[in-house]
């Protein structure tokens, strides 16, 4: 078939150079979207080229070009490993400007409550686990005494989830990594559970997350809740900086 999308020749780099990377289908259709197409342009100056059914997306550019769409693919493939939709690609590609975000945790199990905190440069985490003095106490034999953080990351115009815990944090069904190894980005709409899914399934919370920042104009929640399912990004290599720096992120 014909490719999705192809950087006009001109756009492109003299004695320009190809690589291509592979990805998981759902994140590959997401960068391809016309708005995500151009703002990998933008971000790197890379021609980008993907066909139905094909396992690899081919860039084209010059070798610095290269190497930083290479690292801002490698980004939105890390954090997507936790679910992904076009918004969360988008935001991942081109951060807004947040400075004041309201977030609401709703809960999926009866034995726990509704968790409000407005979320800024002064206040920017919701704490979460058995301790008394966290935002959501939560008491339960397999909940850490502080078992996860939700960080709000301003310049990175994102909210992340910090898993601090013994027994594991689960995003959309599937467990976060330790702290060590950095933060993931969280999106309305996500499933953040406390226990593993396959001992209870229910025992946490849906993350509503509404951007309040005064010059945002009217607030609006991050994207779809829906998301289009998780991708599968195993070998995706070592989360980033705000996903840990071993993938070498600087944006």
């Amino acid at each position: 078939g014909s490719p999705w999308f192809q950087e006009p020749p001109s756009s492109a780099a003299p004695g320009g150079q190809t690589c291509s990377m592979s990805l998981p289908r759902a994140v590959a259709e997401h960068v391809m979207a016309d708005e995500n197409r151009r703002l990998l342009f933008d971000a790197a100056g890379v021609g980008s080229e993907w066909n139905w059914g094909d396992k690899d997306l081919v860039l084209s550019g010059s070798a610095e070009q290269l190497s930083a769409g290479r690292r801002a693919l490698q980004r939105i493939v890390t954090h997507c490993n936790w679910g992904v939709s076009e918004e969360k690609v988008r935001r991942l590609l081109s951060p807004p400007s947040i400075d004041l975000v309201y977030v609401r945790l709703s809960p999926m199990s009866a034995g726990l409550k509704p968790v409000e905190k407005t979320l800024s440069a002064k206040t920017p985490m919701l704490t979460m686990g058995k301790d008394k003095p966290n935002d959501a106490v939560i008491a339960d034999e397999l909940v850490s005494r502080q078992h996860c953080i939700l960080e709000l990351d301003g310049a990175k115009g994102t909210v992340y989830v910090v898993d601090l815990s013994t027994n594991g944090t689960f995003l959309n069904g599937k467990r976060l990594p330790p702290r060590k190894q950095g933060k993931i980005m969280v999106s309305h709409g996500d499933a953040l559970l406390l226990k593993d899914p396959a001992q209870d399934a229910e025992f946490g919370y849906i993350v509503n997350i509404v951007d309040a920042t005064p010059t945002a104009g009217s607030a609006a929640s991050w994207g779809s809740a829906a998301l289009t399912g998780i991708a599968s990004a195993s070998g995706a290599g070592g989360v980033d900086e705000d996903a840990g720096r071993s993938s070498g992120d600087h944006a």
